[in-house]
């Protein structure tokens, strides 16, 4: 989804985009031309899974070249919310934050805790 907040003038103040889960482009790709010239603030990206989807999350990135990124849908949602947040099973978070696409957003990605807050300007 790309979704853009606008301001009362009509100029996008704030563009997110969310994917929840990883593929290979085209598919997950917002047109070119809706990314022309805006790209976007703040992206949600589903990290489940990236090592059936060799060019993701790479491709995605060069297309909407995010300001800051939410990892999700990276922990065992089937572990009870009363523990520590476990990563999804065959989920190598290691290798995927070292692909050399990713790790430029290192610094300003996150990755969401049961009864965290972010704020977001």
């Amino acid at each position: 989804f790309l979704i853009d907040y606008l301001g009362k003038d009509g100029v996008i103040d704030l563009r997110i985009f969310i994917q929840s889960s990883s593929c290979n482009p085209p598919a997950g790709v917002p047109p070119a031309t809706l990314l022309k010239g805006r790209p976007v603030d703040l992206a949600f990206l589903g990290l489940a899974s990236f090592h059936f989807s060799p060019d993701y999350p790479c491709s995605l990135l060069k297309e909407i070249q995010p300001k800051e990124i939410v990892w999700i849908h990276w922990e065992d949602f089937f572990r009870k919310y009363s523990k520590e947040p476990k990563t999804l099973r065959r989920t190598d978070l290691v290798k995927f934050f070292n692909l050399p696409c990713v790790k430029p957003y290192k610094s300003k990605a996150l990755l969401p805790w049961p009864g965290v807050g972010y704020d977001f300007e």
